[in-house]
């Protein structure tokens, strides 16, 4: 470790442990800090924790935030390519309707909400086996 001189004229480790001290079982592997004492460590922690779980909370919330607002397009995006895959005589050149959720609309039609209710579960599937494994 490497050795400070601190302002007592001691000599320390970056840790603020004194340098050459023999550890035990019961000894702090980080130490003390820099002067502070058990009881002011603990005051600091209580002080911290409310604030260090409200940023851990709005991470969260915005991560799912995030995950959940990008879900839709993707939904669209697959329901398009669907559609485009069973029906290829619409196209969006033509004058039938296409992708506008009407009654006419082709990729509303059962065949392709029902592909892509499979292809959502396998996808919903695939996804939770890294979670599953690693946990």
């Amino acid at each position: 470790m490497a050795q400070n001189n601190n302002h007592r004229g001691h000599d320390v480790d970056v840790l603020g442990g004194p340098v050459g001290d023999v550890a035990e079982e019961r000894t702090p592997l980080l130490g003390q800090g820099q002067g502070q004492s058990q009881d002011q460590l603990d005051r600091l922690r209580l002080q911290l924790r409310p604030k260090v779980t409200l940023l851990c909370f709005a991470i969260l919330f915005l991560l799912e935030l995030g995950y959940g607002m990008s879900v839709p397009p993707t939904n669209e995006l697959m329901e398009r390519i669907l559609c485009r895959q069973m029906h290829p005589e619409r196209t969006r050149d033509s004058t039938l309707p296409w992708g506008q959720g009407g009654a006419d609309d082709p990729c509303k039609d059962k065949e392709v909400q029902s592909y892509l209710a499979m292809l959502r579960g396998w996808y919903y599937t695939f996804e939770a086996i890294p979670g599953l494994l690693c946990g």
